[in-house]
């Protein structure tokens, strides 16, 4: 059997006696031929596609960071485990949901621009305090790829969100540790650029 001149599988007969096959019977065994390696090739298909999901789901779900594809009705199409264990339920309970239900419409009405501008094929990178209808106010880091598939056009995004709020709050209690010091405190970059200063500093 061959499909897109690779070999695929094979076609054996099992007869008493020796075969003498008319014309006509060997156009239909040929026809019956090129079925079959169609079919076992779709199959061989479907079972790389499966293991390969299976696969991409064992490693996203070992991310400690929300791992989404949102389509362009901003339904969601995929996500991984620290998504279902933020918001709750299962990825099925998730899957085709819009994306400002999921969050809550304070939170989407933050994201959107930025969800629309990576519809647009624009990526975007981006901090900001969200107020998420369930798991409550967080600070995240968030990345949007753009899906471009050429000349189809923008089909969806890949979502990367990290949650930086313990991170954001250890820098504000420094921030107001380091503020309240009678002395001066000023920090400088890689560059030698003063990057942070106190007031007493300044003054």
């Amino acid at each position: 059997l061959i499909a897109h001149g690779r070999l695929v599988g094979t076609v054996a007969f099992a007869m008493r006696t020796r075969p003498c096959f008319a014309e006509s019977e060997i156009e239909a065994i040929g026809l019956v031929a090129d079925q079959a390696a169609a079919i076992t090739e779709r199959r061989a298909l479907h079972d790389a596609l499966v293991e390969s999901a299976e696969q991409l789901r064992l490693v996203t779900d070992a991310m400690p960071v929300l791992i989404s594809y949102v389509d362009r009705e901003h339904r969601y199409r995929f996500v991984n485990k620290a998504y279902t264990d933020w918001f709750g339920g299962s990825a099925a309970d998730l899957l085709g949901r819009p994306l400002r239900e999921v969050i809550g419409e304070d939170a989407y009405a933050l994201v959107r621009p930025h969800a629309e501008a990576a519809l647009r094929g624009e990526r975007q990178s981006f901090d900001r305090e969200l107020p998420y209808e369930r798991g409550g106010t967080r600070h995240v880091h968030v990345d949007m790829v753009p899906d471009d598939r050429g000349a189809e056009g923008v089909a969806g995004y890949y979502a990367l969100v990290t949650d930086v709020t313990t991170r954001v709050r250890h820098e504000r209690t420094l921030a107001t540790l380091v503020d309240r010091c009678p002395f001066g405190i000023y920090v400088v970059d890689a560059e030698l650029r003063i990057a942070m200063m106190n007031d007493a500093f300044q003054r």
